[in-house]
């Protein structure tokens, strides 16, 4: 029974010693990784790998592998900026503080984009209004013509959307007395249009138009077609439209655009009826001509282009 004993204690012995050079080899092992060698290198073989790699390759790697991870957390940042730099060597020309340096994957990534030779998708604008969740809305007033007196309102009203051939318009009923009454004043009056647009449910309006009657022909004041008032230049984007528009230098038509939101506005005198009524398109201007909008242009007009209130 005593050797049966003694042999299992040797062997247990045994398995103990095993165990515990196994645990001597592994800490020295570990020692040995984080220190220095005598010869300047780097004892973790990973890191000589990572210096030798491209900045993709380091991304990779540490995606994949816990080591790799482990690894770059001992690196200097230098080294993946100088990875970077290796890939778009035009970006060692920049000359700029090491504190505004971006960061090193951002760097790399935004300059991959730049470059990219596969042409960027242009996204689609689509309109999320229709024209009936707006409100439309016309005032019409008069001035005695050469002077500065304010001026009189004669009538406001709210329009109303109509489709032709999917061309769209706004109708504004006038009575026909007040037509009428302009026609036959003895009196030279200037009259004048500002048409409104308002989100329907909310306080945000824009305007589409303020302009004044340019000419008449007994049965149609037509008025001056003035342009769409879009974003004002003390914004980023109204000072880009403004200088697409006047650069290189201003052609006949002080545009350089090949087409401009405009609202054509006429004054129609209806025989007869007890209204008359002021029609408004919303038209493109080009270079000498006018055409017409889609419906889909025109809300696109109506949303993205328009001056609103906040």
């Amino acid at each position: 029974m005593g050797a049966q004993f003694s042999t299992a204690g040797r062997r247990e012995a045994a398995r103990k010693r095993r165990a515990e050079t196994r645990d001597t080899a592994l800490r020295q092992a570990k020692r040995r990784i984080a220190r220095p060698c005598r010869f300047g290198l780097p004892e973790d073989a990973l890191l000589g790998v990572l210096a030798f790699a491209d900045y993709p390759g380091v991304a990779y790697g540490s995606a994949v592998c816990r080591e790799f991870r482990d690894a770059l957390s001992k690196i200097k940042p230098d080294l993946l900026h100088s990875l970077a730099l290796h890939r778009f060597p035009q970006l060692r020309l920049v000359r700029a503080p090491r504190c505004m340096r971006p960061d090193p994957r951002q760097l790399f990534e935004s300059q991959r984009r730049l470059v990219a030779p596969q042409p960027r998708p242009v996204p689609t604008i689509t309109p999320r209004r229709d024209l009936d969740s707006y409100i439309f809305s016309l005032e019409l007033s008069t001035r005695r013509h050469g002077t500065d007196e304010a001026k009189s309102v004669i009538h406001v009203g709210e329009g109303r959307v109509r489709r032709e051939e999917g061309r769209p318009s706004f109708q504004f009923d006038v009575p026909a007395s007040i037509f009428t009454a302009l026609m036959l004043d003895d009196v030279p009056l200037d009259i004048y249009a500002t048409v409104l647009c308002f989100k329907r449910g909310t306080w945000q309006r824009c305007v589409l138009t303020q302009t004044e009657v340019d000419d008449c022909d007994g049965d149609t004041f037509f008025f001056d077609w003035t342009e769409v008032p879009g974003p004002g230049q003390d914004s980023e984007r109204g000072r880009l439209l403004a200088w697409l528009r006047q650069n290189p230098e201003q052609n006949a038509d002080g545009m350089n655009v090949s087409a401009w939101p405009l609202l054509k506005l006429t004054w129609d005198y209806a025989a007869g009826g007890s209204m008359s009524h002021v029609n408004a398109h919303l038209m493109w201007e080009s270079v000498g001509d006018l055409f017409d909008m889609s419906e889909a242009q025109a809300r696109c007009t109506l949303e993205h282009w328009c001056a609103w209130t906040g």
